[in-house]
């Protein structure tokens, strides 16, 4: 029996060196993380505040004066401007860009100008590209943005009267005008 007495204060040893071994690594968690939380709380701080972000609705619009343009070589100066018109309703100033594509390609004696600034024309001679042409402000509340852009369609008098021969010589082509518009505010 008293093999059995002393297994039992065996077993109570260790359970009591078991709950000892347990409360102290307790102990030491609950004083680490006190510890911790209290140094990381020096590095915390709040802030307060508020935003808020608005929604401007962008409504641009482009149209030109006329549709038939001619330009009359026999004149002293063979030129003949067309005038794009361009409107802004939108709350955001944008800036534009001009394009003008061609059913076929302006012989080299034909030049086109927007408000004297030249373009820049593809390989093929189709389209010119006028880009960053201007800018347009936000529309107020007293109305619209706008603006009056010119193209000048100019010929070299001395290459189309070579090319007339003293007869008259017409030069017919079609062209759509593209504007881009993009927001810059």
């Amino acid at each position: 029996m008293k093999r059995n007495g002393s297994g039992a204060k065996k077993q109570n040893r260790i359970r009591n060196y078991a709950l000892r071994l347990a409360a102290l690594l307790i102990l030491l968690v609950g004083g680490s993380f006190w510890t911790l939380t209290g140094l990381l709380a020096r590095y915390t701080g709040g802030a307060a505040g508020s935003d808020a972000a608005g929604v401007a609705s962008f409504r641009v619009s482009a149209k030109g004066d006329r549709e038939l343009l001619s330009v009359d070589c026999s004149d002293a100066d063979p030129e003949a401007a067309y005038t794009i018109f361009l409107r802004n309703d939108s709350g955001v100033a944008v800036s534009y860009d001009v394009i003008l594509l061609f059913e076929k390609p302006l012989p080299d004696s034909v030049s086109v100008t927007l408000n004297g600034e030249t373009p820049i024309l593809s390989d093929e001679g189709k389209t010119m590209t006028f880009l960053r042409a201007g800018e347009l402000a936000a529309a107020e509340d007293a109305g619209a943005s706008l603006a009056e852009r010119e193209l000048v369609f100019a010929a070299d008098k001395a290459i189309h009267n070579e090319l007339a021969d003293a007869q008259n010589h017409a030069l017919s082509n079609s062209f759509e005008i593209a504007v881009n518009f993009t927001q810059i505010d």
